[in-house]
C-alpha cells in the first residue's frame, strides 16, 4: 500500500509535468488519469479500512490493470507530435510496466493482506470479546452498587471480579502484541488508531479495575462503617447499661458531710463520664445516616439517644439529690459544730474550777457578766437546738443503722448536757456573785482602812511637835492614838481574812495585785503602829530626861549660888565645891549622852521638840547643852574664885617681899642721897615713888581679903 501511494504520487507528478509541457492531456487520457488517481485514492482509503474492504481493493486493482492497458492503447492512438507521442508512449509503457509491477506487488500484498486480515480478524474478535467482557463486568459492578445483598457476599463477588479483571491483563497484552505484529502492514494513522483503540481498551480495563477496586473500597467502607456503627452502638449501649445499673442502685448510705461529698464526687465523675458520651452518641447518630442500612440504624441510634438522655436526666436528678443531701449534712455539721462550740464554751465558762479564779475583781465581774449573758444565749439557742434535732432526724433515712444508733446515743448525751447547762450556769453565777461580794467587802474594807490610815498618818504628822514646857499634851494625844490603833487591828485582821479567802480562789499571778494593795495598807498601818509605839517609848524617855534635866538644873543653880556667895574661899571650901561640881559634871555628861540617843529616838517617832515661848524647834541635846553651858559657867566662876584666892596669897607674899626690898632700897637711896647731897624735893620724891605701888598692891590685897 505504501508502494501504491508512492506510485500514485509519481503518476500525479508525471501528469502534472505533461500538462505543463503540452498544455495538458486530451480528454480521454485526462479522465483516465483522474480515474486512476481516484482509484488510487480509493485504494488508499481501502487500505486504511484494512481487512474489512480487502476484496474490493483486489477487484479495483484488477480494474486498474485493465485501465492501464487501455491507457497504453489510447496513448498510442493519440495524434501527437513525434516527440510527444514518443514521450507519451514511453510514459504509457512505463505506466503499464508500473501497473504490472503493481499487480505483482498487489498480489504479494494481497497475500500479505490475507495474512494480515486473518490476524486482524483474530485481533478484532479478541478486541470485541474483551470489549464485551468489560461492558458486562461494568454492568455487574453497577448492579453490585445497587445490590441489597449482604455486604460480605458483595465483597466476595467483587474480589472474584477483581481477580478476573486482573487476569484480563494478559488479553490486553496479547492484543498489543497482535497489533504490533501487523503494525508494519498498516499506515501510521491506522497504527495510531489501533494504538489509540488499545490504549482506550486498556483505559477501559484500568477504569474497570479501578471501578472494582473503588467499589470494593466503598463496600468495605460501608461494611467498616456498618461494623463500626454496630460496634459503637454495642459499646455505647453497654456503657449506658452500666450507667443505668449504677443509677438504679439506691444512694449509698452517707453518715457525714465528708462521706456525702465523696459519694457526690464519685457521682459527679459518673455524670462527667456520662456527659462525655454525648458527643459519642451524637457521632453515632451522624454515622447512622452514612451506613447502608440507614433506616434501621437511625432507629437504633434514636432509641439509644432516648435511653442516653433518660439516663443523663436521672443522673442529674441524683446529682441534685446528692447536692441537697450534702447541703443538709454541711448545714447539720456546721450548725452542730457551732452549737457544740457554743455549748463547750458555756460549759467551760460555767464549769471553771473555783480554785482557779482570777484575783482581779474586774475580771471576775467581767466573767460574771459573760455568764449572765449566757443565760440569755441559752434561751436563743433553744430554737437552734430544736432545729438541729429535726435536721438530724431527717438524715436518719440515709444513715446506717449502726450510725443511727450511735447518733442517738450522742444526741442523748447532747440533750443531757443541754438540760444540765442552765443549772451549771446558775451555780457559776451564784459562785461568781459570792466572789464579787467578797471582792467588794475586801475593797470596801481596804478603802476604809486606807482612808483611815492616810488620815491617821496625817494626824501623826500634825502632832509631831512636843513642847518642852508642856509635854503632857503629847502624852494625852499619844494615848488616843494608841487606842485608835488598837481598835483598827480588828479591821486589818478582817482584811487579811478576806485576802486569804480570795487568795485561796485566785491564780497566783493575779493574787499579787490584791496582796500588793493589802500589803501597802498593812505596811502603812505597821508604820503608823511603829510610830505610835516609838512615840510611847519616846515620851516615857523624854519624861525621864526632862525630870533629870530639871533636877540637874536645880543642882547647878544651887551650886552657882554657893560659888557666887563665897567671898573668901579656903581650901576646904574649894575641895567641897570641886566635889559637888564633879558630881554635877558626871550627871550632865550622862544626860548629854541620853539626850543624843533620845533625839534619834524622837526622830524615829516623828517627834521634834520646841521651846516654850519662842515656838522654835529644839532638841534634847540642845537642852542638855544648856546645862553644859551652865556647868561651864559655874566651873569658870569657881575657877575664878579659886584663882583670886591663890592670887591674893601670892600677892601678899610678893608685897612682903617687895616691901622688904623697898625698905632696903630706901635705905640704899638714903645712903646715896646722903652721899650725893640731893635737894630736899628730889629726895622726897624718891622716897614717895616706891611707896605708891606698894600702897596700891596693899589696897588690892585688902580688897580680896
Amino acid at each position: 500500500m505504501k508502494m501504491i501511494s508512492a506510485k500514485k504520487r509519481d503518476l500525479q507528478q508525471q501528469m502534472a509535468e505533461t500538462q505543463q509541457t503540452e498544455g495538458g492531456l486530451a480528454g480521454p487520457g485526462r479522465e483516465e488519469l483522474q480515474k486512476l488517481e481516484s482509484t488510487l485514492a480509493s485504494v488508499e482509503q481501502g487500505r486504511e479500512r484494512q481487512e474489512r474492504r480487502i476484496q474490493e481493493f483486489s477487484k479495483r486493482t484488477e480494474s486498474i490493470a485493465i485501465q492501464a492497458e487501455n491507457l497504453v492503447k489510447e496513448a498510442s492512438e493519440i495524434p501527437l507530435g513525434p516527440k510527444n507521442k514518443q514521450l507519451l508512449q514511453q510514459q504509457a509503457a512505463s505506466i503499464k510496466e508500473q501497473v504490472k509491477k503493481l499487480e505483482d506487488t498487489l498480489e504479494e500484498d494481497i497475500k500479505t493482506m490475507e495474512m494480515v486480515k486473518n490476524k486482524w480478524d483474530h485481533f478484532g474478535s479478541n478486541f470485541e470479546n474483551l470489549s464485551v467482557w468489560i461492558t458486562e463486568k461494568e454492568k455487574e459492578l453497577n448492579a453490585l452498587e445497587t445490590s441489597s445483598s449482604a455486604m460480605d457476599m458483595q465483597i466476595s463477588q467483587i474480589k472474584v471480579t477483581i481477580q478476573e479483571i486482573e487476569s484480563q491483563i494478559s488479553s490486553i497484552t496479547g492484543l498489543e502484541e497482535e497489533a504490533q505484529s501487523f503494525a508494519q502492514f498498516i499506515t501510521t494513522g491506522e497504527s495510531a488508531r489501533i494504538k489509540a483503540k488499545l490504549t482506550q481498551i486498556r483505559r477501559y480495563w484500568e477504569e474497570l479495575r479501578e471501578h472494582a477496586q473503588c467499589l470494593e473500597g466503598t463496600v468495605l467502607g460501608h461494611l467498616s462503617q456498618q461494623q463500626k456503627f454496630e460496634d459503637d452502638l454495642q459499646k455505647i449501649q453497654q456503657s449506658v447499661s452500666e450507667f443505668e445499673d449504677k443509677l438504679n442502685d439506691p444512694i449509698k448510705i452517707c453518715s457525714s458531710a465528708t462521706e456525702t461529698y465523696r459519694v457526690l464526687q464519685e457521682h459527679m465523675d459518673l455524670c462527667q463520664a456520662l456527659e462525655s458520651l454525648s458527643s459519642t452518641v451524637t457521632a453515632l447518630s451522624a454515622s447512622a445516616r452514612k451506613v447502608v442500612h440507614r433506616e434501621s440504624c437511625l432507629q437504633e441510634a434514636a432509641a439509644l439517644q432516648q435511653r442516653y438522655e433518660g439516663t443523663l436526666r436521672k443522673a442529674k436528678e441524683r446529682q441534685t439529690a446528692l447536692e441537697d443531701l450534702l447541703a443538709h449534712w454541711q448545714r447539720l455539721e456546721k450548725e452542730l459544730s457551732s452549737f457544740l462550740t457554743w455549748l463547750e464554751r458555756c460549759e467551760a465558762m460555767a464549769s471553771s474550777p473555783e480554785m482557779g479564779m482570777s484575783a482581779d475583781r474586774v475580771k471576775v465581774e467581767g466573767e460574771l457578766q459573760l455568764i449572765q449573758a449566757l443565760q440569755g444565749e441559752v434561751v436563743s439557742q433553744a430554737s437552734s437546738y430544736s432545729s438541729l434535732l429535726q435536721l438530724k432526724e431527717s438524715l436518719f433515712s440515709i444513715t446506717s443503722k449502726e450510725d443511727v444508733k450511735m447518733t442517738r446515743v450522742h444526741l442523748e448525751q447532747l440533750d443531757e448536757r443541754w438540760r444540765d447547762l442552765p443549772q451549771i450556769i446558775g451555780k457559776r453565777i451564784n459562785f461568781l456573785q459570792s466572789v464579787v461580794a467578797e471582792h467588794q467587802q475586801f475593797d470596801e474594807l481596804l478603802l476604809s482602812v486606807s482612808v483611815w490610815i492616810k488620815a491617821f498618818l496625817s494626824e501623826l504628822q500634825s502632832t509631831s511637835e512636843i513642847s518642852i514646857m508642856d509635854h503632857q499634851v503629847a502624852f494625852t494625844r499619844q494615848k488616843d492614838h494608841a487606842t485608835e490603833i488598837e481598835n483598827k487591828k480588828g479591821e486589818l485582821q478582817s482584811l487579811q481574812r478576806h485576802l486569804a479567802k480570795l487568795g485561796s480562789l485566785g491564780h497566783a499571778e493575779d493574787l499579787h495585785l490584791l496582796q500588793g494593795k493589802a500589803e501597802d495598807c498593812l505596811q502603812l498601818f505597821e508604820e503608823a503602829n511603829q510610830v505610835v509605839e516609838r512615840r510611847q517609848l519616846a515620851l516615857s524617855q523624854l519624861a525621864e530626861f526632862l525630870q533629870t534635866h530639871a533636877s540637874l538644873s536645880g543642882v547647878l543653880h544651887q551650886l552657882r549660888q554657893t560659888v557666887e556667895a563665897t567671898n573668901s574661899m579656903n581650901k576646904k571650901q574649894s575641895d567641897l565645891l570641886e566635889k559637888d561640881l564633879g558630881d554635877a559634871i558626871r550627871d550632865v555628861k550622862a544626860l548629854e549622852s541620853t539626850a543624843i540617843g533620845l533625839d534619834g529616838f524622837l526622830t524615829k517617832a516623828q517627834y521634834h521638840l520646841k521651846s516654850g515661848s519662842g515656838e522654835q524647834r529644839t532638841s534634847c541635846r540642845a537642852t542638855a547643852d544648856q546645862l553644859c553651858a551652865e556647868l561651864e559657867r559655874i566651873q569658870n566662876l569657881l575657877g575664878t574664885k579659886q584663882s583670886e584666892a591663890d592670887a591674893l596669897a601670892v600677892l601678899k607674899k610678893a608685897f612682903e617681899d617687895q616691901r622688904e626690898e623697898l625698905l632696903k632700897s630706901i635705905e640704899d637711896i638714903e645712903e646715896r642721897t646722903d652721899k650725893e647731897g640731893l635737894k630736899e624735893p628730889t629726895r622726897q620724891a624718891l622716897q614717895q615713888r616706891p611707896h605708891q605701888p606698894l600702897n596700891k598692891e596693899h589696897s588690892k590685897c585688902i580688897g580680896w581679903q
